[in-house]
């Protein structure tokens, strides 16, 4: 820990301007960062399953949620 400390403290004003450089290219960059939050574009597009999730919700507009029905004979 004692070598990290004295390397920082010799090449301090390098580190400075490594980082200033690191900071000024990423505030340039972030414009272009594109961030997709929906759950499709998370997914492969070539699995099958994707695929039949993408064709049910181009059909019911939303499978977030699934009603079973079941029915029977009551014997008590």
């Amino acid at each position: 820990m004692e070598k990290l400390g004295k390397f920082i403290m010799k090449n301090s004003r390098i580190i400075f301007w490594v980082l200033l450089t690191i900071t000024i290219i990423s505030m340039i960059l972030i414009p272009f960062l594109k961030i997709r939050p929906g759950f499709l574009d998370l997914l492969p597009d070539n699995d099958s399953y994707v695929k039949v999730y993408r064709k049910a919700t181009e059909n019911f507009k939303s499978v977030d949620s699934i009603i079973i029905g079941i029915e029977g004979d009551k014997k008590i």
